[in-house]
């Protein structure tokens, strides 16, 4: 289970992270390729949540 700490609400400062792709030579057994990410995001459901996502080249989509 996950738990969001109350002070992540009024703090000054954003909750920031960084997720890449997995290499396809580093995926395991089960893993999907272009899906699996080396650093999963867990959100709280039934909240506001701005997601910001940049790209070094052309974002045609995210899901």
């Amino acid at each position: 289970s996950y738990e969001y700490s109350d002070n992540l609400e009024f703090s000054d400062e954003p909750l920031i992270f960084d997720s890449y792709m997995v290499q396809e030579d580093d995926l395991a057994i089960g893993q999907f390729r272009i899906l699996e990410v080396d650093n999963r995001v867990v959100v709280p459901t039934n909240s506001h949540i701005r997601v910001l996502i940049t790209a070094s080249d052309v974002l045609h989509s995210w899901a």
